[in-house]
Formats: structure tokens, sequence, C-alpha cells
């Protein structure tokens, strides 16, 4: 019997992007616990963090929880909470992607926890300053939900993701090109007018915080000089292209459409450098759940060349790999080849096998047990 008592608390809005670990870590977590609560405060509409705290200690003493699991911030959780959690002999583990640019979000509770668990091996060294205890494991992906597709194959290119750092780049000098028929969907895509000043006066408070928090750190500095830069530089469509964009534009794709669309390309695309550092001599890459998702589906997945990328799938067998714009067309045109139709959907299945075999929440979950010794 499982041994596991888990009071999994996630404070976030009801946006489909804001709710990606419902589909992901909650079902892993609560098919490996005997008692599982969820707690979601935004949703509840308990927001003030004083009635959040009384709240999370009493269902915790009441389902007698052994394993506290959260994905917050110091914006939903107190460190006294914590404090007291472990006062109880419960084990504290908080999971944050996205560390690179906004570790200031948990400087308050991330030297109160058991672990910080990150995502990012640069967040490491970075979690330890604050006085936090971080584990690396990386994203991973939910087999029974991300999976291959009986159907045929109708795209020749795709990407399916929100409007934003460097992948209006990549789309428009995409789109220029003859011999690839790119499709592309997501959020923001339809919106040709918007742009980086605009979305940056939006809500002047936001921009004010982010610069702030920003200034405190080497990564911080190169987050805001790629931003001022993509402000001067920002990717424009000529009218050409702005016309080739609207063509290859996907219908609103529902969840389970997204997942199907791996199946039906014949090479689906990713982008890594991280906001907009592609300005910079030197990007910062991050890889997302995108890179564990699209093979976990049975995806012909491009994505950017990287040592991590590289340590958990085998080049031009499981996933393929670019350094430039340049090898991205080049790999598109040679992989599209009829000639290598074959070739290409074996690494379609090799890349599902692969993700079965060592990137599934699961391996990640138990993993993260191991190291912390816990039974469950």
């Amino acid at each position: 019997m499982n041994k596991l008592r888990t009071f999994y608390y996630a404070p976030t809005t009801s946006r489909s992007n804001n709710q990606w670990h419902r589909f992901h870590i909650e079902p892993i977590l609560r098919n490996l616990s005997n008692d599982f609560q969820y707690f979601n405060p935004v949703s509840s509409k308990k927001i003030c963090l004083e009635e959040i705290h009384k709240l999370i200690l009493a269902r915790a003493k009441k389902h007698k929880t052994s394993f506290f699991f959260s994905l917050t911030t110091d914006a939903y959780l107190l460190p006294e909470t914590i404090k007291e959690l472990r006062n109880l002999g419960i084990i504290t583990v908080n999971f944050t992607c996205d560390n690179l640019d906004r570790l200031y979000d948990i400087q308050g509770v991330a030297p109160a926890l058991d672990v910080c668990w990150v995502t990012e091996p640069e967040a490491v060294s970075m979690i330890k300053k604050i006085g936090g205890n971080p584990i690396h494991l990386p994203m991973a992906a939910n087999p029974a939900i991300f999976r291959p597709y009986n159907c045929r194959e109708k795209y020749d290119i795709s990407f399916c993701g929100m409007k934003n750092g460097s992948r209006p780049w990549y789309i428009y000098n995409l789109l220029k090109i003859q011999a690839l028929h790119l499709r592309v969907g997501g959020v923001g895509w339809s919106n040709i007018g918007d742009t980086a000043i605009h979305r940056a006066t939006m809500n002047p408070e936001d921009t004010i915080n982010y610069l702030k928090s920003n200034l405190s750190s080497i990564m911080g500095f190169r987050n805001i000089a790629g931003d001022l830069l993509h402000l001067l530089f920002e990717p424009k469509l000529d009218a050409s292209t702005k016309q080739k964009l609207i063509k290859s534009l996907l219908p609103k794709l529902e969840f389970d459409d997204y997942i199907k669309l791996y199946s039906e390309s014949k090479i689906s695309l990713g982008f890594n450098e991280k906001g907009n550092s592609y300005h910079l001599p030197n990007p910062t890459y991050q890889l997302r759940l995108r890179d564990f998702e699209a093979p976990m589906s049975g995806s012909c997945f491009l994505t950017h060349r990287s040592q991590e990328m590289e340590s958990y799938f085998e080049e031009d067998k499981e996933v393929l790999f670019y350094s430039s714009f340049e090898e991205l067309v080049q790999k598109s045109k040679f992989y599209l080849d009829p000639k290598r139709d074959s070739i290409r959907k074996k690494i379609k299945v090799a890349a599902r096998q692969r993700s079965l075999r060592q990137h599934t929440w699961d391996h990640r979950l138990k993993a993260l047990f191991s190291k912390m010794l816990i039974q469950y």
C-alpha cells in the first residue's frame, strides 16, 4: 500500500496555460499517494495569506499529511506556513520552472523548504545563493495524455505555441522559404498589429516590477538587455510574408487537437531561446515542456541543439537538432524529402519509446523520492 499522504498546493488561475500541471504532475502524484488532497486558493477565492496559512495547517492536520507538494511563490505561501508544516514532521517540496528570470518570486519560501525542485541546471547555484536546498530534475510528460494519434500526416512542418520571444523571428523567416509549407497555431499569431512596445506599456506597474527584480543579477541584466533590443529590433512583417502568415494560421486548437497536431505533422518545431535573449551574441537557452511533450506524443521534433537536450535524446534517431537557422532549414528540407519518409517515421516511434523509458513524471517523482529518501 502507498504510504504517501499528499497535500498538493497549486494556486493557479483557470487559464489553460496555468493549468498545465493538472495533466502533467498531478495525476501521477495522485496515483503514487495513499491519500491525496488538492487545494487551489485562487479557485476557492481564498487569497489572504493569513487565511491560507490557517487553512493549510488545518487540512494538513486533519488528513495526517506526510508530504506537502506545492507549485507556488511568495505571493501565495508564507515561510511561517512551511516552518509549521515541517514542525509537524511533514516533508515540504516546491516545484518551480522559469527560475532563470523569476527567482525573486520564491526568495521568501525557498530557505524554509526541505527541497526546491528546479527544472534548469543553472538554477541549482541560484537557489543555493538565496539559502534554498535545490534538486534539479527536468520536465517530463504524461504518456496517457501525450500520445501518438493514428492519423495521416497532413502538414509538412508546424508550430503551435504562444507568439513571443524568438518565435516570430523564426516563423517570419521560415515563411519566406518557398520549399517549406509551414502551419502555425497558438495565441497571438492572428494579432498581427500587436507590438512589444504596446505590451510593455499595457501594464506599467508589472513592467516596473520586472525591471526592478532583474537589476539584481547578471542574468537579469541579460534579460533586460534582450528586451531593450527587442523593442528596437522586433521582427516585422512585410506585406508578402503577412499574407503567407495569414494563410498558414491553423484554426483555434482545443487541447486534444494540439496533441494530435504532432501526429498530423511530418516535422514539429521547437524554439528554446529564453525570452528575448536571441538578440544577444550568446543567447540563453532553456528547455520547456514542449521538449518532452513532443517526443512523448510521437513527434518528429526539430529543436535547438543543447548539451542538456542531447543528454536526454539521441540526435537524428530520436530528436532532430539545429544550431542555426540555416541548419533548421537544411534539416527540414532533408527530412521532408519523400525518400526519407520511413526514416522520419522511425524517429517518431523512437522518440516515444525513449520518452516512455526515461521521461515520464513517474520517473521524475520517483527520482525525487529516492534523493529525499521518501517512502511511497
